[in-house]
């Protein structure tokens, strides 16, 4: 039994042996170098080659390789290259409980980007594309605090990188760019403690036993940049950083120093230093448990930009103190000018000096004493073509904070946090004094901010240019004097003072304004609540004024503005408004003042109105609501009342309520209904009333009397309604009249009256209007007429002559005369059209004088029939509202009208009766006169005519001079045919004088062809003026 036990465990022993053996030779053949290599390689891809030496594989203690390097097949270049790569491990520490790389090195290693014929030698490793990544689904679990661990562990590890040397080359542009770092040097190293779990927040950096990281701590950097201009030099950036915890206390110093004089820029053949330098040195007292800021300095050159200096502690209970002081400051712009210019191609360009001081922080950190300071002196700044002066700036602020509510320190758990703090941080501030000047402008101001006033401040500005900002539609010198006042959480915020701003000037589509100054006095309160920001104004005072001092406008309002989500509310009571429009057109631009030409009679007196507004707007739906008093002097002393209630939705338009009254309550307008849909189809209720018994002065120049009434009714498809005007009369009077003087002209239209129903189809297809009408047009009309006009006579005659019982132009006084107007009219069919127009003119008898017409006679004066106008088969064809489809038509009689009384008196009578014919007819209105044909044949004219007639048809006054003096002509004719006047002159000469020789062989015939429309017009007025 012995020999079989015996047996057995020489068996087994040799088993062990052979597997042992056999796992050995394995190990041996997977760690040899040329099997690491192969597997190395295959790895890569297909275009990726690796070159390197393996002087030690083991998985127990790591691998060492030598020259290796990595490159690219395609271009030839280098990826990575480097003399020695060490991986040294530990791994049997693992048997108790630590893990740890002894150290990483890198002896000389390069890494090459570089681009050649749009290709980077790094895509060898795959496209440069985005790998979309698929978004992560949520889990409902929480996150762990922690990582629990099966076994206690202890890390450490070292790095070590010498010589580095980074290389990006891009030479497929036009200009190659070229960045190069060389001579880069990194040492770290780290212990942690022995754990039983990973904390998983910034707990994690308690497990550091000991941190060591060095940068360059001997050798400079070593740097290269090529790109239209260049870079070169050496830069010393040492940075060191040492941490460890021991039972004597935590040791803790940081070293940065950083100077970049040997580093040069070139560009243009001119090289400029940077001479910048930043150093810090930081360390941890364990004597007396402080952390102490030896030093913190930057440095452009000899000039020292900031100098500081401080201490971090903490006491027994856990709060923590600070101690920092600046001790200099000094920033001189004008020496980093010319680096500046030349790195921004002379686009930057800065002068003047900038200093820090003072600057201190000290005290407990929920108790922190805070004084900032900032100088400037002569500053100037030029970005491209703006330009930036501050002669003088001086800021003084001081403050109690309590930075634990930053949340940048853990508190201790005896600090209780002050909710009164505005915005939970400030105890205090003092803005004791904020001085600068800017561009022209000087700004004063002093603030304070405590928990139990808030914020109280005075602001005082001067001579602020706002067009260097928003010219060249807004120009003048701003002005303020303010004073805000605010709760600490600056949820509402009081402003009230005067901001002025002088010789200001505004443009509208390139027209631009005179100069005005205009003031605002005002109160308001500006409510932040937890959306939106509402403005409540309480007196709001504006007054505007020319460079004369005399005064423009005058607003007094008080209201609401509100803006929240989706919602805007405003509401106004407006208390005053006055403007002195005859001040303010001439200083108005001229595209604006064009416009309100038509109105400048009305408004010159001034405008004066008062009353409130209600309007609010939300994103859909809103609501106009007012009563509003208008006052216009020049039309009449008495207001005009405006009131509106209206409200809006998505896609319509609701007139509750819209009314004007005024003219001592003769006028009356009315608009109700609405627009509805997306195309906002009309259904629309207008009214209008004039009405007055009695003359009614309606402007310093105008009267009237009688009664205007205009109802219409629109709808989407048809626009119906009546104009109805009675007994109207109407007095227009020159200024003289007003002011008493000599010239006083009164012109009278007497007894108007008209009654028109209408129906206007909006879907109505345009039709021409031949195919409209009956051919016999006396049946459709009512031989009644609906429009009459009495008379039209003035207290002075054409020639500006005093008439004692006037000068009747039109109709006469006698009452059994016709009407100097009177028409049947009607709107059917959307045509305007009328059977007969008749204008009657009237001429006066002397006392002597007898006629053989008929005298029409009353107990004074007696008149005799001037001669008529009749206007036959008038129509205006609208159509659709298309002025491309609207014609209109007139056939016109001249009968015996004796022109002669409506010139200046000649020494003897004179024959002065014309009578013509004319027709005319016209379509397509935006271009009426190429679509106008007219023709006027005059067969009666008088020989005391004859020149002046002649001279406007015939353009040649040789032929006008002979024609005047020596032959009759029995009648005349114009014809106006696409903008060109045609004219035919029939002569008869007297005797054996014949005009043929000098026109054209046996015609009797003066013809002038293709003449001008403009041109004959304007020979018209000329020749008309000169026979005046």
């Amino acid at each position: 039994m012995f020999k079989a036990t015996s047996h057995s465990l020489i068996r087994k022993i040799r088993v062990w042996l052979i597997v042992s053996a056999i796992g050995i030779i394995l190990y041996q053949i997977a760690l040899m170098p040329e099997t690491i290599s192969y597997i190395l390689r295959s790895s890569l891809p297909a275009d990726a080659r690796l070159e390197l030496k393996i002087e030690r594989s083991s998985l127990l203690f790591g691998f060492q390789f030598r020259d290796v390097r990595l490159t690219d097949a395609v271009s030839g270049d280098h990826i990575f290259q480097a003399d020695l790569v060490n991986l040294n491990w530990f791994l049997p520490g693992f048997a108790i409980g630590q893990i740890g790389i002894r150290q990483i090195g890198l002896k000389n290693p390069t890494v090459s980007i570089i681009k050649r014929n749009n290709r980077w030698n790094t895509e060898v490793f795959g496209s440069t594309e985005e790998i979309k990544k698929e978004p992560r689904k949520n889990t409902s679990s929480p996150m762990p605090e922690s990582i629990e661990l099966f076994l206690p562990l202890r890390l450490y590890g070292a790095f070590q990188i010498e010589g580095l040397h980074f290389v990006i080359e891009d030479s497929s542009e036009a200009d190659p760019l070229k960045f190069d770092v060389s001579d880069i040097d990194l040492y770290a190293s780290f212990v942690t403690k022995t754990f039983h779990s990973i904390p998983l927040n910034t707990d994690a950096l308690q497990m550091f036993d000991s941190f060591f990281i060095a940068v360059n701590p001997v050798r400079p950097v070593k740097l290269e940049y090529a790109k239209l201009h260049s870079i070169h030099g050496s830069v010393n950036a040492m940075l060191k950083l040492y941490t460890e915890r021991l039972d004597t206390g935590t040791t803790f110093l940081s070293r940065l120093n950083i100077d970049s004089h040997k580093l040069m820029y070139n560009h243009n053949l001119v090289q400029i230093p940077f001479e910048l330098t930043l150093k810090y040195d930081i360390r941890y007292d364990t004597t007396f448990d402080k952390l102490k800021v030896n030093q913190v300095e930057l440095n452009y050159g000899p000039d020292t930009w900031l100098s500081l200096i401080g201490e971090f502690k903490q006491d027994n209970v856990g709060f923590h103190y600070a101690d920092l002081k600046i001790e200099k400051s000094l920033i001189n712009l004008d020496r980093i000018n010319p680096l500046l210019m030349q790195l921004t191609n002379y686009k930057l360009e800065t002068h003047g000096t900038v200093s820090l001081l003072p600057l201190s922080i000290e005290g407990r950190l929920d108790q922190l004493l805070t004084d900032l300071g900032i100088q400037a002196n002569q500053v100037q700044f030029r970005l491209d073509s703006s330009n930036h002066y501050v002669p003088t700036a001086n800021i003084q602020i001081h403050a109690d904070i309590d930075s634990y509510a930053l949340g940048l320190v853990q508190p201790p758990e005896a600090y209780i946090q002050d909710k009164s703090l505005a915005y939970g941080l400030i105890r205090e501030a003092n803005v004791s004094q904020l001085s600068a000047g800017y561009n022209g402008a000087f700004l004063q101001a002093k603030a304070t901010l405590k928990p139990d006033e808030g914020l109280n401040a005075d602001v005082d500005l001067r001579s602020f240019n706002l067009g260097q900002f928003t010219s060249p539609y807004l120009t003048g010198l701003g002005s303020a004097l303010l004073k805000a006042k605010s709760t600490t959480d600056f949820n509402r915020i009081t402003l009230a003072g005067l901001v002025q701003l002088n010789s200001a000037r505004y443009l509208i589509d390139r027209s631009i304004s005179g100069f005005h100054n205009l003031a605002l006095n005002t109160d308001l309160d500006l409510v932040f609540p937890d959306s939106g920001m509402s403005i409540e104004i309480r007196t709001a005072n504006i007054t505007g004024s020319n460079f004369s001092g005399q005064k423009l406008t005058h607003l007094m309002a008080n209201g609401m503005l509100t803006f929240a989500h989706q919602t805007q509310s405003y509401r106004v009571n407006l208390h005053k408004l006055d403007l002195d429009f005859s001040q303010i057109q001439p200083l108005l631009p001229g595209n604006l003042r064009s416009t309100l030409a038509f109105a400048q009679t009305y408004l010159m007196g001034g405008v004066h109105l008062n009353g409130n507004a209600n309007l609010q707007f939300d994103s859909d739906n809103g609501l106009i609501q007012s009563d509003l008093s208008l006052i216009l002097p020049s039309i009449s002393a008495d207001a005009l009342s405006l009131s509106v209630d209206m409200a809006t939705s998505l896609n319509e338009i609701h007139f509750r309520r819209t009314q004007l009254h005024g003219l001592r309550g003769a006028l009356q307008a009315t608009l109700t209904g609405g627009l509805l849909g997306v195309n906002h189809e009309p259904n629309l209720d207008f009214r209008f009333n004039l009405s007055r018994q009695g003359m009614l002065p309606v402007h310093e120049n105008i009267a009237i009397d009688g009664s205007i009434d205009i109802r219409a009714l629109i709808q989407p498809t048809l626009v119906s309604g009546a104009i109805d005007i009675r007994k109207f009369n109407l007095i227009f009077q020159n200024t003289a009249c007003i002011t008493n003087e000599t010239g006083c002209t009164r012109y009278y239209v007497e007894d108007l009256n008209f009654n028109l129903p209408f129906v206007h189809n909006l879907k109505f297809t345009p039709v021409q209007y031949n195919e409209l009408i009956n051919p016999d047009l006396l049946q459709r009309f009512q031989d009644t007429p609906n429009l009459t006009l009495k008379s039209i006579w003035s207290n002075r005659s054409p020639d500006g002559l005093a008439v004692d019982q006037g000068f009747y132009y039109l109709g006469s006084p006698i009452v059994n005369t016709r009407p100097a107007i009177e028409a049947s009219l009607q709107y059917q069919r959307n045509v305007f059209e009328s059977r007969l127009l008749r204008v009657s003119t009237y001429h006066e008898l002397k006392p002597k004088e007898n006629s053989t017409k008929p005298i029409f006679s009353n107990d004074q004066r007696r008149y005799i029939s001037n001669g008529s106008i009749e206007i036959q088969n008038l129509f205006f064809n609208l159509g659709n509202l298309n002025p491309v489809t609207m014609e209109y038509g007139a056939h016109i009689s001249v009968h015996d009208l004796n022109v002669e009384p409506y010139f200046p008196k000649a020494d003897s009578s004179y024959d002065g009766i014309i009578s013509a014919v004319a027709n005319l007819r016209g379509t397509n209105l935006n271009d009426a006169v190429r679509n106008l044909k007219a023709r006027l044949a005059v067969y009666r004219i008088s020989k005391d005519f004859t020149g002046l007639a002649v001279r406007i048809m015939v353009p040649s006054d040789i032929i006008a001079r002979v024609v005047n003096n020596t032959l009759e002509i029995p009648s005349m004719s114009a014809e106006l045919r696409s903008g060109l006047v045609y004219t035919t002159i029939q002569i008869r000469s007297p005797g054996m004088f014949t005009l043929s020789k000098l026109i054209k062989p046996g015609d009797q015939m003066i013809r002038q062809e293709r003449i001008p429309l403009a041109e004959f017009l304007e020979r018209t007025k000329k020749e008309t003026g000169e026979f005046q």
